[in-house]
């Protein structure tokens, strides 16, 4: 039976992503270059003789693995430059304590990946989506179905008096305009643009927590893709944590409670968290309406990313398990295998 071929480019890409996420070293792991054609044995190989040429394998024998060249299709479309810097963020698998700047930190639990600012910025401006320099870590689903990203704006302290007041048609109009203002700059780099389609959820404040959540639905205007983003702002004593949450519409209702089950291990460090203000501190200009207006143009630029990314997922993540089962890499077998060592 004659072998397929593995495309060696791809397959190497997953190894070294599996690699960096368990700490080990990728080039230990890649398959061995073969000889080029002249230098191979071209005498034909001499059969080994047999006792008895008529016995056959018991009914009852194990199958034999599929070879490695079987489990990779010979239709795997190469990666691209952009997937090939994608696969290489530095994703660190939980369970660990994510450390947001020096301003807060995330338990990430297993079944979690948390990469740093840097990696942030990364992900999403490989996925055309503006950043500020602001970012300081993202917490994605091993599957990529969802993720939450926290940016820290240090404003000062906010102060909730207008918790009764929020009027939910009045930001939305606001929000319309900052989301052109987006789509102008979007337009300047050659990015897809967006529309506003109106609220998945209304802007609300839980005065217990000191959260302020509200969720904008978003269309993308050449490939018609929804995308809905959560919106969290975490008040703290100097600044405002702000945290996105981004899903698709149909997993949202799912993937909204998990979120804030995920976000139970979110902590301002000592010294910052919102009930140590002390008189002198710092107070911002704005109110919480203001939080979520002047978040117009932010709320633009990272939503709608949904279309390009689960594309891009579909792709890397069927890559990941095909050369994971080739060759003991990828993001499920590197879950299984962190679970199997604690």
């Amino acid at each position: 039976m004659r072998r397929r071929r593995i495309p060696v480019a791809p397959l190497s890409i997953a190894i070294a992503l599996s690699a960096s996420l368990s700490g080990g070293s990728a080039l230990a792991d890649l398959p061995p270059t073969p000889p080029p054609p002249d230098m191979v044995d071209q005498r034909p190989a001499t059969p080994k003789p047999t006792k008895n040429p008529k016995t056959t394998a018991p009914a009852d024998a194990p199958t034999a693995a599929p070879s490695d060249a079987e489990l990779v299709p010979q239709d795997m479309p190469e990666l691209t430059e952009r997937d090939k810097q994608m696969l290489a963020i530095k994703w660190q698998p939980g369970p660990i304590k994510g450390t947001l700047g020096d301003i807060a930190e995330i338990d990430v639990p297993e079944g979690f990946l948390f990469v740093d600012g840097d990696g942030t910025r990364k992900f999403l401006e490989l996925n055309e989506n503006l950043t500020n320099g602001k970012e300081l870590g993202m917490v994605a689903s091993k599957d990529f179905n969802w993720f939450v990203a926290f940016e820290f704006s240090d404003i000062g302290y906010v102060k909730d008096d207008e918790k009764s007041d929020l009027d939910a048609d009045a930001i939305l109009t606001s929000l319309r305009e900052g989301n052109e203002a987006g789509n102008q700059q979007k337009k300047l780099r050659g990015w897809r643009t967006l529309s506003l389609l109106g609220w998945a959820s209304p802007p609300k404040y839980d005065e217990a927590t000191q959260n302020l959540e509200w969720a904008p639905k978003f269309q993308d205007d050449i490939d018609k893709t929804i995308a809905v983003n959560h919106f969290i702002r975490v008040l703290g004593r100097q600044g405002v944590m702000e945290i996105s949450l981004v899903t698709s519409p149909e997993d949202y209702a799912t993937t909204l409670p998990e979120t804030k089950k995920l976000l139970a291990g979110f902590s301002f460090q000592a010294g910052q968290k919102y009930s140590e203000y002390r008189q002198g501190d710092k107070i911002a200009a704005i109110g919480l309406t203001g939080l979520i207006v002047g978040g117009g143009v932010a709320a633009a630029a990272k939503s709608g990313l949904l279309g390009g990314l689960f594309k891009f997922l579909g792709k890397s993540i069927k890559l990941l398990v095909l050369a994971g089962a080739a060759a003991a890499a990828g993001i499920a077998k590197l879950f299984g295998r962190k679970k199997d060592d604690a």
